[in-house]
């Protein structure tokens, strides 16, 4: 069969026009020693063929997603601050790359399917364990920010002579430092929760706005709380960027039952401002054992979070250092190309016909 390729015009020197015949089991090595005289151009047999039916299609497929994998694997390590260093001489990994290679007594062509296997179980396993951090820095905050509005509260909400229940208070209230008194016949219903204090002077108008002024509304930014050692124990950080979230309480306390019109429209309110809202225990004792659960809760997840995040750092780590080349990269980086070659050959042996490669070189 004939095969005539047009060559662009743009070309360095004379070329010669060869049809090369190469052992499957021998291409491997063959392509690495024709690829590192950088004076072949390969020519497609295939051209007429749609690329789903190619050979050596699913391979390459393969190598695409190691590729990517690898990616995400680098954009993690970034995001927890390891340094990835790069190659600056391609021409000296690739022969420490074939040295490493000759000397672990297998087959070369087989290790690509050892880095796929690797990278993969590594992934998700990083995967699970960044999935887990993500849901306990969640379960936190959520638990710092429950203790925060009790705290705040209690100065606002008296147990003495009053009934909690269901978001309701009946009663007049002794305690209350800042706002009215209210006598023992007013039927008043409180609405508690934390949201994000850039929000919160808005979030304050349009309570008064809505009810018209017949609210008492309280903002108290979250003090972040230190241990004995100065150091800050009870952060609210966002898991998926990483930055410190500043929120406040709220408090909101109006006339009206479990189905006034009132709670309903306020609870839209909140719930539009992305607010989180908790309940107050209707007494002084359950209210110590709910803070006394929560700090437990606490420090129960800020342990949690420590050991995922030592698991998350193991992983990391194993990327950082060089395994291949002589502190050449980082591993990542070593994975990275090789799998480019790896891409690169699989291409090429998508252009063959049978065993026959055709190809242009430089003479």
């Amino acid at each position: 069969q004939t095969y005539i390729f047009k060559m662009s015009l743009f070309r360095s020197e004379r070329m010669g026009y060869y049809n090369l015949v190469i052992p499957r089991e021998s291409a491997w090595s063959i392509m690495n020693l024709l690829g590192e005289l950088s004076a072949i151009q390969f020519e497609d047999l295939n051209t007429a063929d749609s690329v789903l039916t190619r050979p050596f299609t699913n391979q390459i497929k393969r190598c695409e997603e190691v590729e990517i994998k690898l990616k995400t694997i680098e954009t993690e390590m970034k995001k927890y601050n390891r340094e990835v260093k790069l190659c600056k001489d391609n021409s000296q990994f690739l022969k420490e790359l074939r040295s490493f290679l000759t000397n672990r007594n297998k087959a070369e062509q087989n290790f690509f399917e050892e880095v796929e296997s690797l990278v993969d179980d590594k992934l998700k396993l990083l995967t699970e364990q960044t999935k887990t951090l993500d849901n306990l820095t969640c379960k936190f905050n959520e638990i710092v920010q429950y203790k925060h509005v009790l705290l705040n509260t209690k100065d606002y909400i008296g147990f003495s002579g009053m009934s909690i229940a269901e978001g309701e208070v009946k009663g007049a209230s002794d305690n209350l430092e800042e706002g009215p008194q209210f006598q023992s016949t007013v039927r008043l219903s409180y609405l508690a929760g934390s949201i994000d204090s850039a929000e919160a002077p808005r979030f304050k108008r349009m309570i008064f706005r809505i009810s018209r002024g017949n609210t008492w509304t309280i903002l108290k930014d979250i003090d972040p709380i230190t241990d004995e050692k100065g150091e800050i124990k009870d952060q609210i950080i966002d898991p998926l960027t990483g930055e410190l979230q500043k929120k406040s309480v709220f408090l909101i306390v109006y006339q009206g039952g479990a189905a006034d019109t009132l709670r309903s429209k306020l609870n839209r309110i909140a719930d539009s401002f992305g607010a989180q809202k908790f309940g107050i225990p209707e007494n002084q004792e359950t209210f110590n054992k709910k803070l006394d659960e929560l700090e437990r809760q606490t420090l129960e997840a800020q342990n949690l979070k420590r050991i995922t995040r030592e698991q998350i750092d193991q992983i990391l780590d194993y990327f950082v250092d060089a395994k291949i080349t002589n502190e050449m990269c980082s591993f990542i980086e070593e994975l990275r190309l090789f799998t480019l070659k790896a891409v690169s050959y699989t291409h090429l042996r998508a252009h063959e016909t049978g065993r026959n490669l055709v190809c242009r070189l430089l003479l």
